[in-house]
């Protein structure tokens, strides 16, 4: 029995004993090696603002019949400002020992308003039928947005779904880019909303509106409101309505350097070493430590509402 999510402002795994609900361990996730040499906000860290490779973890998956679990999230790149900006993912086995931890993003272009790129890993899944972990990112790196050079000052500052696959031994193998074109709207995914479905990936989430080829939604500038939706998407078929980009292994995997004042040495992809990124304790009386720590209450919004607004657009490729 598992409990994930965020300790301490970092990603964290607890095992619970199924007998007696006591902790076996608690693993949470250091800054690492390569993270280090990559961020220069590092002298930040504090006991108040860790750094850490990965601050929350937004999704898992554990394959049927394995003992492997696949976990993806996000990071800050200064913890002090406390604003996810990259993506990360790491594979363990049900005792805690990491097997490979991934980073993905851009932490140092910025959009054509001069803000910081943001990418956040909110849902991972495994695809049984090709044995492919696959991961549904929102992403503003422009590397992992082939189209991003004919995007607007507006759209650039959006966010594009990347659907990445990969193997278990951690290969790489592809990724698809899903966007509105030129619209300013962001492609919103829901936490661990992903599933694949006869070779289609299929996710949750959220947009102000959406442009396709054929439908265009615009949004109340002065009050928008979220609208939601369930995306099911098949990159084999062709002719769809969607603005789409495949995006090879090299491109996801790719690094470069840049030089700039001071010397900034910037990894849009980042294996860091499993071993310098967990950090294993036991404390069995963690919980007897921390009071009020879980409230029960009585919530307004349980029970059945009214979908007034489920089917409020047209479908986006009619």
């Amino acid at each position: 029995m598992f409990l994930i999510g965020m300790w301490n402002k970092r990603a964290s795994v607890l095992k619970f004993n199924k007998k007696n609900a006591g902790i076996d361990w608690k693993l949470e996730i250091k800054e690492g090696d390569s993270w280090v040499e990559d961020n220069v906000i590092a002298t930040a860290c504090s006991p108040t603002s860790p750094c850490t490779a990965m601050n929350e973890i937004l999704s898992f998956v554990q394959p049927k019949s394995s003992n492997m679990l696949y976990m993806c999230g996000w990071a800050y790149f200064d913890p002090t400002l406390e604003t996810p900006v990259f993506a990360s993912m790491f594979k363990m086995d049900d005792e805690g020992d990491v097997k490979y931890f991934y980073s993905f993003g851009d932490v140092h272009s910025l959009t054509k308003a001069k803000n910081t790129q943001k990418d956040v890993c909110r849902a991972i899944t495994y695809d049984e039928a090709n044995g492919n972990v696959v991961m549904a990112l929102e992403v503003m790196s422009p590397h992992l947005r082939p189209s991003y050079t004919s995007y607007s000052t507006y759209s650039d500052e959006n966010t594009d779904v990347v659907i990445i696959l990969m193997k278990d031994n951690g290969e790489i193998k592809k990724g698809y880019n899903i966007n509105y074109g030129s619209a300013s709207i962001s492609m919103g995914i829901g936490g661990n909303s992903l599933f694949v479905l006869d070779g289609e990936y299929v996710f949750g989430g959220q947009s102000y509106g959406y442009k396709t080829k054929y439908q265009n939604v615009t949004y109340d500038t002065v009050a928008p409101t979220y609208d939601s939706y369930l995306f099911k998407y098949n990159p084999d078929e062709s002719g769809d309505c969607f603005f789409t980009d495949d995006i090879t292994d090299n491109i996801i995997t790719q690094t470069k350097t840049e030089i700039t004042p001071p010397a900034i040495k910037s990894n849009l992809f980042k294996k860091l070493t499993p071993s310098k990124v967990e950090e294993m304790s036991k404390d069995r009386f963690l919980f007897k430590k921390m009071n009020n720590l879980f409230l029960g209450y009585t919530s307004k919004y349980s029970g059945a509402f009214d979908l007034v607004d489920t089917f409020k657009y047209p479908r986006m490729c009619a």
